[in-house]
């Protein structure tokens, strides 16, 4: 999600009447869980990340390829419709899971938003896969367009088949022919309806990009490569599963933040998807009714490692701390060690360092992260 869909995300959730009163976690629930983004990238360490990362898997974590899948992941509540909601998605409920996906990518990441949802089979950091490089199921909010799409969604495209009984198209860039945007993630993959006014995507990316030299645009597949991805982006379709109405687990819970704020989008991810030294990360991405947004995040620690980051400047609460200052109105806090975790504040609008510790003290990890038995399905309280 580039910075204007973000900024509209944001304009959205504010624009919904607020809750009366503080800031009560019912509320919260009620009138935050009300909006998200598509694709939210909650990203690690001042850079594009997955958004309440909430969601990939590694380390000690099943495949998942025809393996059971840890608790963390694991149904709460039976199936319901599977019609993606009107109003919007709620950012703590997963609608879907991926069923088969190609052997080499143990990592699990979900992002969820009131536009739509993006379920994620990924490699392990460090490991370089055979063939894909990543895979995803993407929902769509019921009312979407696949001929008018918004920015970085990708389009309908010509005729393939079916995807069990509903006409299955190819992907499409919604960009121009030669353009240096958009493109490397709508070329294998189909889209369909799963539910009468409902689209998915499945999206496979290869292991290789290639970029065009002079425009630095990315260039598809074709040829026998494009045929092998196309073969499995079907497989991965067929496998999916809808109608699910999961509750996101997450390493940490949060209470006491300031009135006004609101929920707009989760993330989790189980593996090591960014750093050999992280086993399972969850973030939540707050508005604030100011123009600003705010991430929560707990990045979990494997046991042999104190710490992701080595250069601490200070100290919050005994335990070490880092101040990262990019832009002049984003500021980060991160905080090694505590509980298992590294937590992260990424502050995008007004604030300084009191703020930004007063926000971390929102934040309060489950006992034992590493267990994802442990992690919870109320973070919201």
């Amino acid at each position: 999600m580039n910075e204007d869909e973000l900024r509209a995300l944001m304009a959205e959730v504010d624009a919904r009447p607020a809750p009366a009163g503080g800031c009560d976690a019912a509320a919260l629930v009620a009138a935050g869980r009300a909006v998200a983004r598509r694709r939210w990238v909650g990203a690690s360490v001042l850079a594009v990340v997955a958004v309440l990362a909430v969601a990939g898997g590694g380390v000690a974590v099943s495949r998942m390829v025809g393996a059971a899948r840890p608790a963390a992941l694991a149904t709460a509540a039976p199936p319901l419709s599977p019609v993606a909601p009107s109003s919007g998605f709620d950012p703590l409920v997963r609608m879907a899971a991926l069923g088969w996906v190609p052997a080499g990518l143990p990592v699990r990441r979900t992002e969820l938003s009131v536009g739509g949802q993006e379920y994620f089979a990924e490699p392990a950091v460090g490991r370089v896969p055979a063939d894909v490089a990543t895979v995803s199921l993407v929902l769509h909010r019921s009312g979407w367009q696949p001929d008018h799409p918004k920015d970085g969604d990708c389009r309908r495209g010509a005729p393939d088949g079916t995807v069990g009984n509903a006409p299955a198209y190819r992907l499409a860039s919604p960009y121009p022919p030669g353009s240096s945007v958009g493109t490397s993630n709508c070329g294998a993959g189909l889209m369909w309806q799963y539910a009468p006014g409902s689209w998915a995507e499945v999206r496979v990316l290869p292991d290789v990009v290639q970029i065009r030299a002079d425009t630095g645009a990315p260039v598809g597949e074709s040829g026998a490569s494009l045929a092998r991805h196309m073969q499995v982006a079907r497989r991965v379709a067929e496998h999916a599963a809808f109608g699910r109405h999961d509750p996101v687990r997450l390493p940490f819970t949060v209470s006491g933040l300031p009135a006004g704020y609101r929920l707009a989008a989760s993330e989790m991810a189980i593996g090591q998807l960014d750093s050999v030294k992280v086993v399972g990360r969850g973030e939540l991405l707050f508005t604030d009714g100011r123009a600003g947004r705010t991430y929560l995040r707990c990045r979990v620690t494997d046991a042999i490692y104190l710490a992701e980051y080595d250069s601490a400047i200070t100290t919050v609460d005994g335990h070490p701390a880092t101040f990262v200052a990019d832009a002049p109105a984003q500021l980060q806090l991160v905080v090694s060690g505590v509980r298992g975790c590294e937590v992260s504040v990424d502050r995008r609008g007004p604030g300084g360092h009191a703020e930004l510790t007063a926000l971390y003290r929102t934040l309060h990890p489950v006992a034992n992260p590493r267990d994802l038995d442990n992690w919870t399905d109320h973070p919201l309280g």
